[in-house]
């Protein structure tokens, strides 16, 4: 039930523009932690969880997450995806950008990577 509105939550940030998306974020966050203190052995909420923060600009929050995810079930294979792109997401924001676009290649990275994500939460809904 905690996950389902931690999912809910998270859903609506890309559904409702009109919506104070900072409090839906926070609200899906919140969610997360209940549904993990409820059920810690809970490898996809990790992975989530590490979603979100990627999502919303917090890629370096994400990596443990993944790696306590990919602790507690090793072939959770959209964790493993998503480890493998944060980490080349994580390489290309420590890497100097050289003048010219406003935008750098790790901001555009992120993007695929979020769409990738929505990608995978899918998947899990339907598996």
């Amino acid at each position: 039930m905690i996950i389902m509105q931690a999912e809910e939550c998270y859903f609506k940030v890309y559904t409702n523009a009109n919506t104070n998306i900072i409090m839906i974020i926070m609200q899906a966050e919140e969610c997360y932690f209940k549904a993990l203190a409820a059920r810690p052995e809970f490898a996809l909420v990790y992975n989530n969880l590490a979603l979100l923060y990627v999502q919303t600009g917090h890629p370096k929050r994400a990596k443990p997450l993944l790696l306590k995810a990919l602790e507690l079930d090793p072939m959770l294979a959209c964790a493993l995806s998503n480890l493998h792109k944060l980490e080349h997401l994580l390489q290309l924001d420590s890497t100097p950008a050289p003048d010219g676009p406003a935008e750098s290649p790790a901001k555009s990275r992120r993007v695929q990577v979020a769409d990738a994500a929505e990608g995978g939460r899918r998947a899990a809904r339907r598996g």
